[in-house]
């Protein structure tokens, strides 16, 4: 896996955050104008458009979980827990957004859900982190605070 050196814990979990808005938002649009589309390749469209979310969703989504499994995270309970946790709502979202096309707006909801609960765990764990940080004088260099 390729990594930069402005790859960080933070970085990498603003990029979930902002790839689960994302979802919400294209599969929000998607629902709006699937009631609009008239023509099979406009439905088409709107469901190229929320793969290409959920698959940029699970790229970034990958990257993370591999950053937390590496040391010193790998040690922390804590960080292990946000790791599974993490990649449990993925699967969630992945399991809903993987079926036949029809059964996709049926499940929309759902998946505007999970990319919301996703969105508030790391709104909350970004507030975790930092009193982490605060509280131990932490040396992983975590600071969500400026998230």
């Amino acid at each position: 896996m390729h990594e930069s050196e402005e790859e960080n814990l933070q970085r990498l979990a603003q990029q979930v955050k902002t790839s689960c808005l994302y979802i919400e938002r294209t599969m929000t649009s998607a629902m709006r104008m699937r009631e609009k589309a008239i023509r099979r390749s406009e439905i088409v469209n709107i469901l190229n458009s929320v793969s290409n979310a959920v698959l940029q969703l699970a790229e970034h989504t990958k990257r993370l979980v591999f950053w937390l499994d590496r040391t010193p995270f790998d040690e922390e309970q804590a960080f292990v827990e946000v790791r599974n946790s993490i990649s449990s709502y993925m699967w969630n979202l992945l399991r809903n957004v993987n079926v036949q096309p029809k059964a996709l707006f049926e499940t929309g909801n759902q998946i505007v859900r999970v990319s919301n609960f996703m969105v508030f765990f790391f709104n909350v764990r970004k507030m975790g982190w930092k009193k982490h940080r605060n509280a131990e004088n932490s040396q992983i260099g975590l600071n969500f605070g400026i998230m």
